[in-house]
């Protein structure tokens, strides 16, 4: 019944974004974050959700009058990191097909932010995208705060498999919290922004409920940067008091212990192992500094042992143990050194760094047009969400994960649309004046005052 229910739902939705290809995007984005073959138990389970969604939107963007097939300088650039993993990925010394689940993953990516900037030329076509990721994210995160809160603190976080463990899920959650706080700042309706709001308090519950380290560092800079923008620093404060308050007399003893930890990563052999994964990603790139070894090659057992071996005689200004067994890269900046290589790491830094840039450049612009001011708090709540991610990703093996990239593409339609808007405001202004010296007799030049002038 569950599946035949959601199906007919999901067929509906297929219709519309028919019709309109930015309900096709938000349907897309929704299904690829949160995928709903996970929670069904029949038919529906073999139902390629995702792609149905990408088939909808792909063919009305074809008769989408709208639509804008442009591109900037960040697109560009992500395109030339795509680019140099492709050509990474199928030269590499790896057994073929090894980690080819992640690079076409990549590919859908990056296919997806191209079709973010096609279709999103408007603030509701934008909104949409992100009540899609909050939409996705947010049930997820409720779904499983709530079974922590009604078990006291007993039900462990790891939210859907289709995230990863529960150290990633509490960086995907993460992220999507300062677009939902915007969406709450944003709404109107009452019902809606107690709504939002609940969803957000239980995403910090969330989080802390994963146990999990990296979760709990990046809740605490989430905290700090939102008190340093915030105008309510009393009210924050408070909140945060109280919320810190409750949380010390439900938590059991185990949340405590695994969080304290942290301060002990020199006696923490989980950490030392990951330690012994950085090395040899760097051992490879070294080797390989313009391609690296491939995605997941420090995986591949014949290349691990190769390189773990000489582990005893280089890198050794931190000492590990001896390397027992090859694990997940545990760092987005040395997986994707170790898998693309030093130009691979570039290209990735400089798609992060030219979002920054252009974060800046809306922000400047929305400084100086009120009309333009919700795209200034947006890319500052999308800053936010990418400062997390590349903090959290220190430690996770999560370069290729969705939700940033999704915020690239949401930046680059951003800028797209506050120009727009401020060619419109302009062409207004010139009508304007155009209709107020038609209007008034003294603003008129003559024939005589024209030849003179």
């Amino acid at each position: 019944m569950r599946d035949l229910l959601f199906t007919g739902l999901f067929l509906a939705m297929a219709l519309m974004a028919l019709r309109h290809a930015h309900l096709g995007m938000m349907l897309w984005v929704w299904s690829a974050l949160f995928p709903p073959n996970e929670f069904l138990f029949g038919f529906g389970q073999g139902i390629p959700f995702n792609k149905i969604a990408v088939a909808c939107t792909v063919l009305a963007l074809l008769f989408d009058k709208r639509r804008n097939l442009t591109f900037d300088a960040l697109l560009i650039w992500l395109l030339l990191f795509l680019g140099e993993v492709s050509l990474s990925f199928y030269t590499a010394a790896t057994p073929p097909g090894w980690g080819g689940e992640i690079y076409e993953r990549l590919v859908k990516i990056v296919m997806a932010v191209l079709f973010i900037r096609f279709t999103v030329v408007d603030r509701l076509r934008l909104h949409s995208i992100l009540i899609g990721v909050c939409l996705a994210v947010g049930s997820g995160a409720v779904d499983e705060g709530l079974k922590f809160i009604i078990s006291a603190g007993g039900h462990h976080v790891k939210g859907p498999a289709s995230w990863g463990d529960e150290n990633i899920t509490a960086a995907i959650i993460l992220m999507a919290m300062p677009i939902i706080f915007y969406l709450y700042k944003c709404s109107v309706n009452k019902i809606v922004r107690i709504g939002v709001m609940s969803t957000f308090i239980i995403c910090i519950v969330a989080v802390i409920g994963t146990y999990s380290r990296g979760g709990f560092v990046g809740l605490f800079i989430f905290y700090a940067m939102s008190l340093k923008s915030s105008k309510n620093k009393v009210v924050l404060v408070v909140a945060s008091l109280v919320l810190i308050g409750v949380g010390l007399e439900l938590l059991p003893e185990s949340w405590f212990e695994r969080i304290h930890s942290t301060t002990d990563a020199a006696q923490d052999y989980s950490f030392l192992g990951r330690v012994i994964q950085w090395k040899v990603l760097t051992l490879i790139a070294l080797d390989h500094p313009f391609l690296g070894g491939g995605i997941l090659c420090n995986g591949v057992p014949q290349i691990w042992q190769v390189y773990s071996a000489r582990l005893a005689s280089e890198l050794t200004f931190i000492s590990t143990p001896p390397p027992t067994t090859p694990y997940a890269s545990h760092s987005i900046y040395f997986q994707v050194l170790g898998e693309n290589g030093f130009t691979g790491l570039f290209l990735f830094l400089i798609v992060f760094g030219m979002g920054f840039h252009l974060i800046s450049d809306i922000k400047k612009r929305a400084n100086t047009d009120s009309s333009l001011a919700w795209s200034g708090e947006l890319v500052s709540s999308i800053r936010m969400s990418i400062v997390l991610f590349l903090i959290t990703g220190a430690a996770l093996p999560i370069p290729y994960l969705e939700i940033p990239y999704i915020f690239i593409g949401i930046l680059s339609a951003v800028r797209n649309i506050q120009v727009t808007e401020s060619k419109k405001l302009l062409k207004r202004g010139r009508q304007a004046g155009l209709s107020a010296v038609k209007g008034d007799p003294s603003l008129r030049i003559s024939g005589k005052d024209a030849q003179t002038t």
